[in-house]
């Protein structure tokens, strides 16, 4: 069992807003499933909560696939806003550089790219339809309802 550490902090996490981290793993080709810890002290008790979820699936092509494409669509996102930002233009290039060269290999689209779909008669499989479920992990916070 190896256990990898990574910890970040963030200065303030809004209630009902999407926290999103993603975390590079060292080679995860021989996986079958991860658990993750998240701890955080609500602003409202004051209390510091700890949760523990488990990733599964990594053998799944799907699955991994799926986790990419979440992954560098943050990251392209990340990339966009800091080209909309009063960065110097050599900084802008370099930046859309990355979000081209992201989307093109993750098929994730951009505000710089698009895909086409070619579709050559007979060579289509029927559709089959497979549930994939991704944990969401739910703080006390989002228990206590209400707007802050």
């Amino acid at each position: 069992k190896d256990i990898f550490e990574y910890e970040d902090e963030y200065g303030f996490l809004l209630k009902n807003h999407l926290f999103k981290k993603f975390v590079p793993l060292p080679n995860t080709k021989d996986f079958k499933s991860c658990e993750a810890f998240l701890s955080y002290k609500s602003s409202i008790d004051g209390k510091t909560y700890n949760n523990a979820f488990n990733i599964s699936d990594f053998d799944n092509a799907e699955v991994t696939d799926i986790w990419h494409k979440l992954g560098y669509s943050t990251v392209i996102d990340d990339y966009e806003q800091k080209i909309k930002a009063n960065y110097n233009q050599e900084d802008k290039g370099e930046f859309k550089k990355k979000v081209i060269d992201y989307s093109i290999k993750y098929q994730v689209l951009s505000e710089y790219t698009s895909f086409l779909t070619v579709i050559k008669e007979g060579a289509v499989e029927e559709p089959t339809d497979k549930k994939i479920l991704i944990e969401n992990v739910q703080t006390a916070d989002y228990e206590m309802g209400g707007n802050m």
